[in-house]
């Protein structure tokens, strides 16, 4: 890595002069480029000024300053390049660079902090990025939504009309209007009612001529009522909606109902896991610097390990 890839030792002594913490961020976004107006720029302004006003304190070279803002930089493009959560592996990496810069092997690393610095280094990264690891994953990567498409094609709507009926009802609307015109002359009625006896209609005949001849039977056959006709409809009413209209929205409401408890149940899972997940990361982070705990107070053994 070049150790001047991101900041030239200008631009860092003109760092090091600012007197506030908004002088400083302020110069860096004129550095980089960067807006202040998200808040995703904000934060990204805040850990570049935190990384140098650590180095600043504990009086860095130019060198060691720009060789550990690029470490930090780089951890944190390739921590944010993907949506899944890598704590072990990105660590690893971070370990990685900042080993290339402890030890003197051209032209595979080039030595620019001492042993010190690193233990300084590490602890600091673990307190302040890798504390923070999931964050800077919620605000930097990019999220992965679902979207849910539900095509019905075997749905096809039947416009009804007078014309599918069956002939057996048309028969008895037909004989309907028979009893109707007829109800004058009770002869020509059972005259002409008698013919289609296989329909409804005929036991109105059955009922009439029963009550001119014969007694009543025991258990007299239901009489047929005409119904009236339905009045028209008033122009100012709601517009009627077509059988396509009515299946898609009869659809819809159904599709909305059954996801709607899928949701839910799919938000709570999530966070569960995401506590879960959570959890798992500050218990590496424990094992991490209980690790190196233990390289400080015994090298030889953690070697041996």
């Amino acid at each position: 890595m070049d150790l001047r890839k991101d900041l030239s030792m200008r631009q860092i002594y003109d760092f090091y002069g600012t007197n506030s913490s908004d002088e400083g961020i302020k110069y860096l976004a004129t550095v980089f480029e960067i807006d202040q107006e998200s808040e995703r720029s904000g934060i990204l302004l805040d850990f570049y000024y935190y990384n140098l006003s650590f180095a600043r304190h504990q009086k860095f070279t130019p060198d060691k300053t720009s060789a550990f803002f690029s470490i930090m930089k780089q951890t944190h493009n390739s921590c944010t390049a993907s949506p899944f959560l890598n704590l072990q592996k990105d660590y690893e990496a971070f370990k990685g660079l900042l080993l290339k810069h402890s030890v003197h092997r051209p032209p595979y690393s080039q030595k620019v902090f001492s042993l010190e610095d690193v233990k300084i280094i590490s602890e600091y990264a673990r307190n302040t990025y890798f504390r923070h690891y999931l964050m800077y994953k919620y605000a930097f990567t990019k999220k992965l939504k679902l979207d849910l498409v539900v095509d019905n094609l075997d749905i096809t709507p039947v416009a009804l009309s007078t014309e599918s009926l069956p002939g057996k009802i048309e028969g008895e609307v037909e004989s309907t209007q028979k009893i109707e015109t007829s109800a004058a002359n009770p002869s020509e009625l059972q005259a002409t009612v008698v013919q289609p006896a296989q329909t409804a209609v005929p036991l109105v005949a059955d009922v009439l001529e029963a009550t001119q001849v014969a007694p009543p039977a025991a258990n007299p056959p239901p009489v047929v009522e005409a119904q009236p006709e339905a009045l028209p409809s008033d122009s100012s009413e709601k517009p009627i909606l077509s059988q396509q209209e009515i299946v898609a929205e009869e659809l819809r409401s159904h599709v909305m109902t059954i996801l709607s408890g899928k949701i839910d149940e799919l938000k709570s899972v999530l966070m569960g896991k995401l506590t879960a997940q959570e959890d798992v990361i500050n218990q590496k982070i424990k094992k991490i610097e209980e690790r190196e705990e233990e390289k400080k107070k015994d090298p030889k053994a953690a070697k041996k390990k």
